[in-house]
């Protein structure tokens, strides 16, 4: 009977022995997920910074490229509104020639 109870006991403790061996391995692929994770942060915290640097960045270029497309647009409208001026004196001096004529 001594025997069977120490068969009984040992067969517990094995059983104890094991499901504490499970909760090991669970616990060491926790530990790892959880270190896996932090890794792919960091690499995500890394890439976030770096587009923030690039998104100012395009905004400075973006600045100056509006910028140089304003002037050459206002140099565009100058140019027309001289044109402009320029054909209004000549049909004006032309008109009032013509009525001294």
């Amino acid at each position: 009977m001594n025997n069977q109870y120490n068969y009984q006991a040992d067969d517990r403790i094995r059983q104890q022995q094991a499901k504490v061996q499970e909760v090991v391995g669970i616990m060491k692929d926790n530990v790892n997920l959880v270190l896996e994770r932090e890794t792919r942060l960091a690499e995500i915290d890394t890439r976030a910074d770096e587009l923030q640097v690039q998104s100012k960045q395009f905004q400075a270029v973006a600045g100056r490229v509006r910028r140089k497309y304003f002037w050459q647009n206002m140099k565009m409208w100058f140019i027309i509104g001289g044109l402009a001026v320029i054909i209004l004196v000549v049909i004006i001096v032309w008109s009032v020639s013509n009525k001294h004529n």
